[in-house]
């Protein structure tokens, strides 16, 4: 199980130091995975009953913490679908996703993940690179064209995106800012990233809730980017079985898990 510790982190001596005598760890370690301003992952237990009561006792310490699932960062019931365009309306939003309009309410946003996707990463590999196996060859004309289309199409693609995640639903929304239209802002201004987060600025003020652009500097991150088990890729009866071609793993497994902790800190972080 993954212990977090919420945004709302004061990353104080005194706090770091209390950390230190609830877990064990040392203030230097603590003050490189937890972070304020963002989900941290503070530590990684495989005993249930460990990590509940840590997570009990680190609460009753004050401490916004939760327990969330690893399985979760590519569970195949949370999935994200591609926003094809978005309408703002004076009490909801108006999704159009897979040929469908759906009226969401604000209040039903549960957090938006915005960041950098990079397409291809964590692709699995095929082959093996041992130096015993590797031989001197003298590659033709054509092999040469094989290889250079064969690593041009293996390159990282990346683009603003962010995902919208909901109270309701376990599946997220996201807008992929290269073939969206930003037109809906009053001033839009033509550069992508700054649009969209202007778009998603604009929507988490109307919903009240957090906008996490964190990846970059979030220890759960480090954890997210790791490829996924092969369990992760069975899915449950009556599913589909189409898997994306291209895909970043690390976003969207981090984005899926900091909208479980969001999910579960919620009500926590409203009543504190």
């Amino acid at each position: 199980m993954l212990i977090l510790l919420a945004p709302d982190f004061d990353a104080s001596p005194s706090s770091y130091q209390r950390l230190a005598e609830l877990t064990g760890l040392v203030v230097y370690d603590l003050k490189n995975r937890v972070r304020t301003g963002s989900w941290s992952l503070l530590k990684t237990l495989g005993d249930l009953a460990e990590a509940t009561e840590l997570a009990d006792t680190l609460r009753g310490n004050g401490f916004h913490a939760c327990l969330v699932d690893p399985e979760f960062a590519h569970h195949p019931q949370r999935k994200i679908v591609k926003l094809d365009a978005l309408e703002l309306k004076p009490d909801h939003l108006v999704l159009f996703l897979q040929g469908r309009a759906m009226d969401i309410p604000y209040q039903a946003l549960l957090t938006i993940v915005r960041g950098e996707v990079r397409l291809g990463r964590h692709q699995p590999r095929s082959g093996r690179s041992s130096s015993s196996s590797m031989r001197a060859l003298a590659p033709s004309a054509a092999e040469v064209a094989v290889f250079r289309e064969t690593f041009s199409a293996g390159t990282e693609e990346a683009f603003a995106g962010a995902d919208l995640h909901f109270h309701t639903v376990l599946w997220a929304a996201r807008i992929d800012s290269r073939g969206f239209d930003f037109s809906l802002l009053p001033e839009p201004t033509g550069n992508l990233a700054e649009d969209l987060r202007r778009l998603t600025e604009l929507i988490a003020e109307r919903a009240s809730v957090r906008v996490d652009e964190s990846i970059r500097k979030s220890s759960l991150a480090s954890f997210a980017g790791r490829p996924p088990p092969m369990r992760s890729m069975s899915l449950p009866p009556g599913a589909s079985h189409r898997i994306e071609e291209k895909d970043d793993f690390q976003f969207s497994a981090y984005s899926r898990l900091v909208a479980e902790a969001e999910r579960q800190a919620k009500p926590k972080l409203t009543a504190s």
